[in-house]
């Protein structure tokens, strides 16, 4: 495991160089705070808001920008890097470089990202007190793991495809379908699937998407006001108690395993 920490570490280091990173890691932060004292411009008032507004805001904007991050950090860092190439000659197994590279982008994105959050969250506090600050929390925890899990998938896209455009485009791709199109072709399968199963579709499509499952994780145990609607009704009747929630955090923990276990397969028999 010493060879894993000390790459680990290397990439941890390089990764907190990247420009682009950081920015992604202010800009959650402005948007905490700029989401909770704008909140409610249009009806000409303004004035920091608690955390309740704050976290139901933030959600989609988490949801839509962490996948791409995620998973483009181990595109680029990953595809054609000479440094990748010369730890391949060393004396050390390909699982334990792989390892390494993950663990250090992880701390990198976990770092950057939930440190602006938090930094916000922190203000935001301090402004409006604790109120709501477990949603707040809750979506903390989800954004981690959503970070885990993309950037899982950005290391298996990136060992799978050695040559840089190639592999940021296929990211590019998984994050379009999963991110945008993906809740539309469910919405289309509702409305016009003939003799399928509301419930059976929902989970099915949940099982899928893990952008979707940590949408309906996040308003399940916030018990928020807007999970309304059939769609609402039938995940809050299957998802909505312990067992129903714990089995969502445990798909996270299979998607995370698997595809990490894919990309060391693949990485232990790609020839670089």
């Amino acid at each position: 495991m010493r060879a894993v920490r000390i790459i680990a570490w290397r990439e941890l280091r390089d990764a907190l160089h990247s420009r682009w990173l950081a920015g992604f890691g202010i800009l959650f932060a402005l948007l905490t705070l700029g989401i909770s004292y704008y909140g409610l411009a249009g009806s000409r008032e303004a004035g920091f808001q608690g955390f309740g507004e704050v976290s139901a805001s933030l959600l989609n904007l988490i949801l839509f920008t962490v996948p791409m991050v995620a998973m483009v950090l181990p595109v680029t860092s990953l595809t054609s890097d000479e440094g990748l190439l010369i730890l391949l000659t060393q004396p050390l197994g390909r699982g334990e470089v792989l390892l390494g590279k993950y663990l250090g982008m992880l701390g990198a994105v976990e770092g950057t990202l939930l440190g602006g959050l938090l930094l916000g969250g922190s203000v935001v506090m301090a402004q409006t007190g604790s109120d709501y600050l477990g949603n707040f929390l809750l979506l903390a925890a989800l954004t981690s793991v959503l970070i885990c899990l993309f950037l899982a998938f950005g290391v298996a896209i990136a060992v799978s495809w050695r040559d840089r455009s190639k592999a940021l485009g296929m990211a590019l791709g998984v994050w379009f379908v999963l991110v945008i199109l993906y809740d539309l072709l469910v919405f289309g399968l509702t409305v016009s699937g003939p003799g399928i199963s509301l419930k059976a579709l929902l989970l099915l499509a949940l099982a899928f998407n893990p952008v979707d499952a940590a949408r309906v994780l996040y308003l399940l145990a916030s018990g928020s006001s807007s999970f309304v609607g059939v769609t609402g009704a039938v995940l809050a009747e299957t998802l909505g108690t312990a067992a129903g929630m714990a089995a969502l955090i445990g798909l996270f923990v299979v998607q995370l395993s698997a595809t990490l276990a894919a990309a060391g397969f693949i990485f232990r028999r790609k020839a670089f």
